[in-house]
C-alpha cells in the first residue's frame, strides 16, 4: 500500500473515531437538555451577599469553607 493511501486511511480512521466520539457525547447529554434551567447555587451565593461579599482573604476563606453546601 502506497504511503499516500495509508495516510488517507489513517486520516479517515481518525475522522470516524472523532465523529463516533461526538455522537456518543451528544447521546449522553441529550436527556439532560430537555428540562428547565435550574440555578442551584442560589442558597450558597445568597450567603456571600449576606456577609458583605468577598473583600479579603478572611472573608474568602469563610465563604469557601463555611456554610452548608
Amino acid at each position: 500500500m502506497p504511503a499516500k493511501t495509508r495516510a488517507q486511511a489513517r486520516n479517515l480512521l481518525w475522522l470516524a473515531c472523532l465523529s463516533g466520539l461526538l455522537l456518543l457525547t451528544v447521546l449522553a447529554y441529550r436527556p439532560g437538555l430537555d428540562g428547565g434551567f435550574l440555578f442551584d447555587d442560589y442558597p450558597n451565593l445568597s450567603q456571600l451577599g449576606a456577609q458583605g461579599g468577598v473583600v479579603d482573604r478572611a472573608s474568602a476563606r469563610s465563604f469557601i469553607f463555611g456554610g452548608f453546601s
